[in-house]
C-alpha cells in the first residue's frame, strides 16, 4: 500500500488544503494517509521549512504546494504505483 506522508504546520492553510485534496482523493485510490507536525523534525523542517507544506510519497518522491494540484487533476502521483506500466 502506498503511503502519503504530509508534513505541515499549524495555521498553514496550504497545509489545510493540501490534507483536503489528499482525503478526497484516497475515495479514488487505497493509500495511507500520516500526518507530522514539521516543527516535530528538525532535519525535515530545516530543509524544508520554506516549501511547506512537504509531502513524501513512500518516502521516495517529494511534493510541495505547487504540485498539489496535479494529484486531482491528473492523478499522476498514484499512476506508477496502481497503474504500472
Amino acid at each position: 500500500m502506498i503511503t502519503v506522508k504530509i508534513y505541515p504546520k499549524e495555521g498553514c492553510h496550504l497545509c489545510e488544503e493540501a490534507r483536503r485534496t489528499f482525503l478526497a482523493v484516497q475515495k479514488d485510490f487505497l493509500f495511507k494517509l500520516e500526518e507530522v507536525d514539521i516543527t516535530s523534525d528538525k532535519v525535515i523542517y530545516e530543509e524544508f521549512k520554506e516549501k511547506i507544506p512537504v509531502i513524501f510519497i513512500d518516502q521516495g518522491f517529494c511534493l510541495g504546494p505547487k504540485t498539489i494540484h496535479d494529484i486531482v487533476i491528473n492523478n499522476s502521483l498514484f499512476y506508477g504505483h496502481i497503474f504500472p506500466d
